[in-house]
């Protein structure tokens, strides 16, 4: 059904771009790393077009980091643009409904920075010029399809923005979302945390080799927990992996919003994160970030901020150069020992130093 549509929309193609566009909606249905990313190219379309101009269809999961920069009245809730239909909820006709929804509101120039093949059928369908990244089989469907060169993911809103910005930046370092002043020292109340310098674990990640394995989290907590207030944080549905991770040494919480979480990981003295949307967030807020990164590449996906660092497993088979995952595949069943050498040693020698 989808693929007829978008059979029908590729000859339909071909709308004229508008100067000045009057309604322009940013296409942004991405996980939380992506989003992070997605929300820096707002400020520079508002200053090129006017902020009453624009609008974002996002998640529900994203919409916190979008009330930052949008008014609520202008952010639409999008569910089916989805990314992985193994790890989201996906229908067919909802997809439908939502982009007749969005359709009545009469756009005139869409932006996708999601880039696959339901954000681009709904781009499309919005019967308004669009642009998109040329990364996808489905981006002939855009009235201009951008080339993004193998880099880091910061760049990629910024390049499917190209037609309405120009040449991205040379260097990209994030910009964090306004957080309320007092909201970390709330939480640590909240949250019982002792008046000791505080250390965060962020356990989870996407999808299961991703991720540390959760009893060396534990020996970390423990040993952080001599001298630090320890919190494991992640999102709503890991908490008995949180509670795996940080054990008897600390607190563990999935039930914080995605601005208390950062607010908890700018006010840390060191947080320790798989390859996570959560570890991008840290790192924005200046915070000292240990990354832990599998079978993703780091060259494409790390944390950028001023106290970053990466550490990797030694699997032969993890990505190098621009390769974005090991075996060229996301979600990769990579086996547990692909972790052996990276250590609860190792990653405390990094903690510590």
């Amino acid at each position: 059904m989808l693929g007829r549509l978008a059979g029908r929309l590729r000859s339909l193609a071909g709308h004229p771009r508008p100067d000045q566009p009057q309604r322009l909606l940013v296409i942004a249905c991405h996980w939380v790393g992506d989003s992070l990313w997605a929300t820096q190219v707002w400020a520079p379309l508002a200053e090129r077009y006017g902020a009453d101009a624009l609008w974002v269809a996002a998640p529900a999961r994203t919409t916190a980091l979008w009330s930052a920069h949008v008014p609520p009245a202008r952010i639409l809730t999008v569910e089916h643009v989805v990314s992985d239909r193994r790890r989201e909820r996906f229908s067919p006709a909802s997809l439908l409904q939502e982009i007749a929804d969005v359709r009545r509101l009469e756009f005139d120039a869409v932006l996708d920075v999601t880039g696959n093949r339901y954000s681009a059928l709904l781009a499309a369908s919005l019967g308004a010029w669009c642009c998109g990244p040329a990364t996808h089989p489905w981006a002939h469907l855009y009235d201009v399809a951008i080339p993004s060169p193998p880099r880091h993911l910061a760049y990629r809103p910024f390049d499917a923005a190209r037609p309405l910005l120009g040449d991205p930046p040379a260097e990209l370092q994030p910009i964090p979302p306004p957080l309320k002043p007092g909201l970390a020292d709330a939480l640590r109340q909240r949250l019982s945390l002792a008046e000791r310098p505080l250390a965060v674990l962020v356990p989870g990640a996407g999808w299961a080799t991703k991720r540390w394995p959760a009893e060396r989290f534990r020996g970390l907590a423990e040993r952080l927990a001599a001298d630090h207030a320890v919190v494991a944080l992640g999102a709503p549905g890991e908490q008995p992996i949180l509670e795996q991770a940080v054990g008897p040494h600390g607190v563990a919480t999935s039930d914080l919003g995605l601005l208390e979480s950062t607010a908890l990981c700018g006010a840390a003295a060191v947080v320790v994160s798989n390859d996570n949307g959560l570890a991008h967030l840290a790192a924005s807020t200046g915070a000292r970030v240990v990354a832990l990164f599998g079978p993703t590449n780091p060259v494409r996906y790390r944390p950028l901020g001023p106290h970053v660092t990466v550490l990797r497993h030694g699997c032969p088979h993890r990505p190098e150069g621009d390769q974005e995952h090991c075996h060229d595949e996301a979600a990769h069943p990579c086996p547990a020992s692909c972790w052996d050498e990276l250590t609860v040693e190792r990653v405390w020698g990094a903690v510590s130093s």
